[in-house]
């Protein structure tokens, strides 16, 4: 790509604690590149190496496109997490010639511009943490996203901790053996678990595992619920409510089309089974909606294109109107 030129871009992004997604967009719509980093978004500003992960993302699109970053006119950032100011803080620093927007993910403002899209009235985000937001008659509804101590309820952050504690509580002989305690081998390597040290030694080990490394678990646990593990399933058909719940909870009238995004639902297709199982008891009118073909880094995309005043490229975006 020739960056000599006068050519203009714009740039969409989306994080929550595991992972950025960037993505590089013609001023017309169509998307050039697409790129994952390090997740920045975090309960508080410090946390996370935010400029580190988001300097190596811009390079890599500046690598792969030969653009420079004074080429690019318009940044959303979408943001799972409530440190905002520290990841504007870093893209200006990264995009100094750059319009920079970051949104909160809960917010509902990027969701609800995506939802007409799909005719649906809510939407339940669950990924490493989970959030719900759903609008009617002019008022927005929210549900969850209270952070990694006091929720994650349906997400990677939650499967991963309850798969922890049925791991300690196994070793303890406080509950029954799972197949769950292989998940945490690399974690008793070498330990002596009969010793009061080795007990210790332990408990140091889990206590330097961030949110991330926790929630990486879910697919582990989700495999040992295929397999027929009586605790994994508990974790797992607790989660699948908890998704449920949410939707419930910001469902305008009982009867809508709620958009499921986040990678949980990536799990499997008896995963959204049960979801849509469990939310039929709680609102035996309402419909999960699942597109394998759209996700939250497409919803920043349409964002920027709409905040740009550029046109809506849906083909190039990968989602089609209902």
């Amino acid at each position: 790509m020739d960056s000599q030129n006068k050519t203009t871009y714009l740039l969409a992004g989306e994080s929550g604690g595991s992972k950025t997604v960037l993505c590089l967009l013609g001023t017309g719509g169509e998307l050039l590149n697409r790129i994952e980093t390090g997740g920045v978004a975090a309960i508080k500003a410090g946390m996370l190496p935010v400029k580190q992960y988001l300097s190596e993302g811009i390079g890599k699109i500046r690598e792969a496109t030969g653009i420079k970053t004074d080429q690019i006119i318009h940044c959303y950032f979408s943001l799972g997490g409530p440190n905002q100011q520290e990841v504007e803080t870093a893209l200006k620093e990264c995009l100094p010639a750059t319009r920079i927007t970051v949104g909160r993910e809960a917010d509902g403002d990027m969701i609800m511009t995506c939802l007409p899209y799909f005719n649906c009235a809510a939407a339940v985000l669950a990924g490493t943490g989970t959030a719900a937001v759903g609008e009617s008659n002019g008022k927005r509804r929210f549900a969850g996203g209270w952070g990694y101590e006091l929720d994650d309820a349906g997400g990677g952050g939650k499967i991963g901790r309850d798969a922890l504690n049925a791991f300690l509580r196994a070793l303890d002989r406080r509950e029954k053996p799972t197949s769950l305690s292989a998940a945490f081998s690399h974690l008793t390597d070498n330990i002596n678990l009969e010793t009061f040290s080795g007990r210790m030694e332990l408990k140091r080990k889990i206590h330097l595992l961030s949110r991330k490394q926790i929630a990486a678990l879910t697919p582990k646990v989700y495999a040992c619920f295929l397999s027929g593990d009586a605790v994994a399933a508990e974790i797992i058909t607790k989660a699948a409510g908890d998704i449920a719940a949410l939707a419930a909870a910001v469902t305008p009238d009982g009867e809508s089309r709620i958009l499921c995004l986040g990678g949980i639902f990536k799990l499997g297709q008896e995963f959204r089974d049960m979801c849509s199982k469990a939310l039929k008891k709680l609102c035996p009118g309402s419909e999960l909606v699942f597109r394998d073909n759209f996700d939250l880094a497409k919803g920043a995309c349409l964002m920027v294109l709409k905040m740009s005043g550029s046109q809506v490229n849906i083909g190039e975006l990968g989602h089609d109107k209902i």
